[in-house]
């Protein structure tokens, strides 16, 4: 095909040493959809096949420099794709069949030709070539979306392998980080019990000292007497130093302090109750700072006070409903002083809790808080504390409940601070 004023058109060229059967040709296409070539020469028809696509060849076979056979058989060499008709008034068939047959010429026509049949002939053949060239341009496109889609494919392929590498990589991260949480959980809530229940062991264990010393005073012990108390009091003091010993187990380290994005605390968090917020229809809104908000402190531990207050927000509202966790900037008043802070508020759109029961919020064996997670509350208020941070709560109708917590902004001073404090210890 040829290229007419931008207009793809089909090439055809007649070959024939009579210059008035090519004028002939050009009149009878003139009205035909082609861009028609003569030649009155073979050698000039195969200087026009290196210029210009031909869709047609037709070929007188008694020419002068060479036969129309082995004109078209050139021409099958330069454009095999073009159809190749031979013109002849000759006799002897077979030499034209053979032809046909070894692909030299698709088709014979006799002279002196029919002018409809001389169009109808080109008509089909340009025909032929066109749904010959529609079909190669679909085959083209088919392989090069194959192609394509094959590259899809392996691109997808490669990027789901990346995928479940770093799903991979998560798990053991989230799986290492549940055994650390499930330890520290365990071990904050020795701490805190220990804590709780050491001064209501310590004060009897004192008394019951001191009453010993009293008897021992007494003139009418017998030597046997005076032996049981010492044993007795001997058992006292061992078990003021186990509680004192539990109590200094429970005292919290700042060993493990460092610089703490709150941000990925939470986000570590959120993973691990998405399960219990999916199952109960709840919907977690965000609202961060521009600003990183970095602490110091230990971020198993922060993760811990979110996971818990996160816990308890869905515990509140097991009809659904959303949980709104906020990160601003806020002031805190602490054993410091005032100092900057970030305030973290997570608030739940559950049922207002009476004023009587916010005051006991954070007591471990309340009644209240039997069912409620007073644990779970009295641990993130030993943690918050233990980041020399406050926290409070308040419930309002409509509204819900909000847990506050202040902690102090990350400085290298308190960086120097609590590790002077834990060298200390």
């Amino acid at each position: 095909m040829v290229y007419i004023n931008g207009e793809k058109e089909s090439g055809i060229l007649f070959v024939d040493d009579e210059p008035i059967l090519c004028e002939l040709v050009n009149r009878m296409l003139e009205d035909r959809p082609y861009h028609v070539f003569t030649a009155t020469t073979p050698e000039e028809g195969l200087s026009l096949l290196d210029e210009n696509l031909m869709d047609l060849v037709i070929s007188d076979y008694k020419m002068k420099q060479m036969d129309g056979l082995e004109f078209l058989q050139n021409v099958y060499k330069k454009q095999p794709a073009a159809d190749r008709i031979i013109v002849t008034g000759y006799c002897r068939m077979e030499v034209f069949i053979d032809a046909i047959k070894g692909g030299r010429i698709s088709r014979i026509m006799h002279k002196p030709w029919d002018r409809n049949e001389f169009l109808k002939v080109v008509d089909e053949s340009v025909r032929r070539q066109r749904e010959k060239v529609r079909r190669s341009d679909e085959e083209n496109r088919y392989k090069r979306y194959a192609l394509e889609m094959e590259q899809r494919v392996e691109d997808r392929t490669r990027e789901l392998g990346l995928l479940i590498d770093t799903l991979h990589n998560r798990n053991e991260k989230l799986e290492k980080m549940h055994h650390h949480l499930m330890h520290s959980d365990k071990m904050a809530s020795l701490g805190v019990l220990a804590g709780t229940v050491m001064e209501d062991i310590v004060s009897p264990v004192t008394a019951i000292k001191g009453n010993l010393d009293i008897l021992k005073t007494r003139n009418n012990l017998t030597s046997g007497d005076y032996a049981l108390l010492e044993k007795v009091i001997d058992q006292a003091d061992y078990i003021e130093k186990l509680v004192r010993g539990i109590s200094d187990f429970s005292e919290y380290s700042s060993k493990s302090f460092q610089p703490v994005n709150l941000l990925e605390c939470l986000e570590e968090a959120t993973v691990g109750t998405q399960h219990l917020l999916s199952e109960n229809e709840i919907e977690l809104l965000t609202s961060f700072p521009d600003e990183e908000p970095l602490i110091y402190g230990d971020p198993v531990r922060i993760t811990q006070i979110y996971l818990n207050l996160l816990q308890r927000a869905a515990q509140a509202m097991p009809d659904g409903g959303k949980i709104r966790c906020q990160v601003k900037v806020g002031l805190l008043e602490n054993r410091i002083g005032t100092t900057d802070a970030w305030e973290i508020s997570i608030t739940d759109s559950g049922m207002e809790i009476p004023h009587d029961r916010l005051e006991h919020m954070f007591e471990m064996f309340h009644p209240d808080n039997a069912a409620n997670g007073g644990l779970r509350l009295k641990i993130c208020k030993h943690l918050v504390q233990a980041h020399d941070g406050t926290i409070d709560v308040e419930s309002t109708p409509e509204k819900g409940t909000t847990f506050r917590f202040l902690l102090p902004k990350y400085t290298t001073d308190r960086e120097f601070e609590k590790g002077n404090s834990a060298t200390k210890k």
